[in-house]
């Protein structure tokens, strides 16, 4: 969950889920206040950041995964009781390293100075030890020195903060996560001089990586080394992209461009999976319209940077996009240029995570209680607060024990 400090909002990456506190309806957002406006369009980085980075579509790809060993387990159970024990060695191994790569998310503190880096292997998955952790060493009023785990969370909600900032002139008080990408630049690299565009391309390269922190930071020591200086972001993306490869298991080397093409033709295709019977939950033309979108929009050359500042060039690509599933403090909402919100149940990815997060014991309550309740009251069953996976054995079914009745989990 990508949620902002303040609590004016949040996303769910991969699961196309943007709620913003207000009580502003969103279904004409200029219409909204300037702060919620800057909130709603913070939230909507996200959702682009899951579609046109390497790291997004891998976490897309990493959920369905996820989801999959749930159903599977659960299958094995003559009655399910939840949480779920995960057996599935591949999948537990990929939790532990997406804790690497992902980095601190929540922090009891907010660091005042960086005053700088290590890198060391791991210790704590078995094979994997050249995964290696990125740690911050902080200061901070009242705690003192201290550290945190560097990676894409706080790249994330840098790219996010940076454009947010340009175009509405807002700032957040607070340095973790949003300021912590100026704060590294500033305080270990200030020689570098990086205007904020470059800072975005930056932010970019490092998600279109296996380990974004620590990519963060071959790139700054490489640049630092060599001395180069970038025009622009363009001709920094173009050196990313000519000096640095991705390889797979067998040390194949492959390029970023070829990385982010095979990784969302594969997200496209695993989502679908999640509803091959389309009379019972229709969203696989979603999935197929916005995939398609993203790769004729990356064909035109997108890059984070040309948000920056250009609030006509960010309303652009909303307009060919459509939205996520939207919420305020009251309504949920749903729009695309070419699909009507009648015949897309896009709520259904709530649902999926719903289900990860109770078989995993993660929560016990269902958190779509409200929206259940605004629908359709007889939804809404004692259940829901304990236990909301016996739903399923309810004549009138939600969207959670619709999904599990689907999936075979009666």
């Amino acid at each position: 969950m990508l949620r902002q400090t303040e609590n004016l909002g949040l996303y769910l990456p991969a699961f196309f889920f943007i709620k913003v506190n207000t009580n502003d309806s969103l279904i004409e957002i200029e219409q909204c206040s300037k702060h919620t406006k800057s909130t709603y369009f913070h939230e909507y980085v996200h959702f682009l950041e899951d579609l046109f980075t390497l790291f997004g579509l891998r976490n897309i790809n990493y959920m369905v995964n996820v989801i999959y060993a749930i159903n599977k387990e659960s299958l094995k159970l003559d009655e399910i009781i939840y949480p779920l024990t995960i057996t599935d060695n591949e999948i537990l191994t990929q939790k532990e390293l997406f804790t690497f790569y992902f980095g601190t998310y929540i922090l009891s503190y907010d660091p005042l100075l960086i005053t700088g880096y290590s890198i060391t292997p791991n210790n704590s998955v078995p094979g994997f030890e050249y995964v290696e952790c990125v740690e911050i060493e902080t200061i901070s009023i009242g705690i003192g020195r201290d550290s945190f785990y560097f990676g894409a969370f706080s790249i994330l909600e840098s790219i996010s903060h940076i454009i947010e900032r340009s175009i509405f002139g807002f700032s957040s008080t607070l340095n973790f996560p949003y300021n912590i990408v100026d704060l590294i630049l500033d305080s270990l690299f200030p020689d570098l001089n990086l205007t904020p565009e470059l800072r975005l391309a930056l932010c970019e390269e490092s998600l279109n990586s296996g380990h974004p922190g620590r990519t963060f930071f071959t790139i700054l020591e490489r640049i630092k080394a060599d001395k180069l200086n970038f025009k622009s972001p363009a001709e920094f993306h173009s050196y990313c992209q000519l000096q640095f490869f991705l390889q797979d298991e067998n040390k194949v080397k492959f390029s970023i461009p070829f990385a982010l093409e095979s990784e969302t033709k594969k997200s496209q295709s695993n989502l679908k999976t999640y509803f091959k019977d389309e009379k019972i939950i229709r969203i696989n033309s979603w999935i197929d319209f916005i995939f398609n979108k993203i790769k004729l929009i990356r064909k035109q050359k997108f890059h984070f940077y040309k948000l920056y500042n250009d609030k006509d060039y960010f309303v652009g690509i909303m307009n060919e996009l459509g939205t996520p599933l939207v919420a305020n403090n009251d309504n949920y909402y749903f729009q695309n240029p070419k699909i009507d919100q009648s015949d897309c149940d896009i709520s259904i990815f709530l649902a999926i995570r719903e289900l990860m997060m109770i078989s995993l014991g993660e929560q016990h309550h269902c958190e779509l209680k409200q929206r259940c309740q605004s629908v359709n009251a007889e939804l809404v069953s004692e259940f829901c607060d304990t236990a909301p996976h016996e739903n399923r054995k309810r004549p009138l079914k939600c969207d959670l024990a619709a999904l599990m009745y689907l999936w075979g989990l009666k």
